[in-house]
């Protein structure tokens, strides 16, 4: 059910952009529907792109998780890794669901090995 929501979701957030009507809230929440669909490499995509660009807003706890996500999806535990050091160094309010979601990510990897 979650899942279908992406297209949609991309959709208005695509249109919204074009109209100079971007959040950070809006953002992260493309990221885990895309990240729910499992269109991982999308959600990264639209991470990097709105968050990790020079003059970009920065991105609170839920779009770092939701990235997370994406990476868990995606068995990229390196990325998740990455995404960790960011919150620290950011100094966000880091709860279990963010290092849970990274371990998912890791333990996704070595069981495909």
């Amino acid at each position: 059910r979650r899942a279908g929501n992406w297209e949609a979701a991309l959709s208005v957030f695509g249109r919204l952009r074009m109209l100079g009507y971007t959040s950070e809230p809006g953002a992260g929440a493309v990221v885990l529907a895309l990240a729910n669909a499992t269109r991982w490499i999308e959600a990264l995509q639209l991470f990097q792109a709105e968050f990790q660009q020079a003059n970009a807003e920065n991105p609170g706890i839920r779009s770092y998780e939701a990235a997370l996500q994406a990476c868990a999806q995606g068995n990229n535990w390196q990325i998740a890794l990455s995404l960790l050091e960011e919150i620290e160094c950011r100094q966000l309010p880091r709860d279990k669901r963010s290092f849970n979601t990274a371990l998912s990510a890791y333990r996704r990897t070595m069981q495909k090995k």
